[in-house]
């Protein structure tokens, strides 16, 4: 049955409502990439954003909890604090914040466990800095349109493996099949 629909101009500029159904957000939160890590997730996306579905489905699906940040802007400051003082172990940042935090204060993701990043185009640079001022932290690429429920594939930058030139986009989601077609809509191989 339908759980939401979620209203995206996606890559078309044109306006059209996404219908998103209760198996779409299960198959979500119960990925196997979201069975340890994510037992506590900081939840500062707008409800409107289809990031909320996995800071809100993935830890409570599987016995976690949120944590709701407040109604300020997500700054450096406010993820120290957070994370210290609430034990987050996961979030995600679009890949514009992300930047930007690894620009201006690299260190302020120090104590996750793993940072989803995604939206667009992850930038090596500000991932060798983050991954540079937090030892152990996992960076994880997460690609998708609002219609495969937040996510469909996924890329993880382990702490001691070496971060590509270029980062991709990674591999399909459970449950999910990545495609890539040329210019003609034909399937290429693995590597174009």
């Amino acid at each position: 049955d339908l759980a939401y629909v979620m209203y995206t101009s996606g890559s078309t500029g044109q306006p059209k409502g996404v219908a998103v159904r209760h198996v779409d957000v299960s198959a979500l939160a119960l990925d196997g990439r979201f069975v340890r890590g994510h037992e506590s997730v900081l939840a500062h996306s707008p409800q409107a954003f289809d990031a909320s579905t996995y800071e809100l489905w993935v830890p409570l699906l599987s016995g976690g909890r949120i944590v709701v940040a407040p109604r300020e802007t997500v700054t450096p400051a406010l993820l120290r604090d957070s994370v210290e003082t609430h034990g987050i172990s996961a979030m995600w940042l679009t890949a514009a914040l992300f930047h930007l935090f690894a620009q201006e204060d690299p260190g302020c993701l120090a104590g996750l466990g793993e940072v989803w990043t995604g939206g667009e185009a992850v930038q090596a640079e500000a991932v060798s800095k983050v991954r540079a001022a937090c030892p152990g932290l996992v960076v994880v690429d997460g690609y998708g349109p609002t219609e495969t429920t937040t996510f469909a594939t996924s890329y993880r930058m382990e702490p001691d493996a070496e971060v590509p030139a270029t980062v991709p986009i990674g591999r399909p989601l459970d449950n999910m099949q990545a495609l890539v077609l040329d210019g003609s809509l034909h399937p290429v191989p693995v590597g174009v």
